[in-house]
């Protein structure tokens, strides 16, 4: 009887011992390094050419410069070039094929209309102290509208919704309407 007993308490302290490295069901994401990830997936963008037009005189200058938006728009994976006079940035929409322009909306009634035998760029408008009508006439005119980003990442998410909008655009080059 005290062998069946010795044996019932070896094995009963092999067992308890060995019950600290089992772990049920939902055990294993309590530990801090085995949590799940519930993050949105990563965007996928294609290659996009971006011409920004920044007139020295425009509050969009300043904004270029403070949030580093060519930076930022290099960084996800856009080609950025940034012009500071109207003469060059009619120039280059002559010359260079755009995916997009990111412009003031106050100088974005200088962009020229499209019209030629390539597809006309999206533009993206960045609207500073615009009225509620205002506001609403450039959401209706352009791709996207900004309202006085205070951070790239803004800048950045318009660009993306815009070049998305125009990739599922009609094969006519006119905005969708919804």
């Amino acid at each position: 009887m005290t062998l069946r007993t010795m044996t019932g308490v070896a094995l009963s302290l092999c067992v308890l011992g060995q019950a600290a490295d089992l772990a049920a069901c939902g055990d294993k994401f309590l530990v801090a390094s085995r949590g799940t990830r519930f993050q949105r997936a990563g965007l996928v963008r294609r290659p996009a050419s971006v011409l920004v037009y920044a007139a020295p005189s425009s509050r969009m200058a300043g904004t270029v410069t403070q949030l580093s938006i060519a930076d930022a728009l290099t960084k996800v994976g856009y080609r950025p070039t940034v012009v500071t006079d109207g003469a060059e940035m009619a120039r280059q929409l002559r010359e260079g094929r755009w995916d997009l322009v990111l412009v003031d909306l106050a100088d974005a009634a200088a962009l020229p209309p499209g019209g030629g035998t390539m597809p006309a760029p999206a533009v993206v408008t960045v609207a500073y102290d615009a009225s509620g009508n205002a506001l609403s006439q450039a959401r209706r005119s352009y791709d996207a509208v900004i309202k006085t980003p205070g951070r790239s990442r803004a800048v950045v998410d318009a660009v993306d919704e815009a070049l998305f909008a125009r990739a599922l655009r009609p094969a006519s080059g006119t905005k969708a309407s919804n």
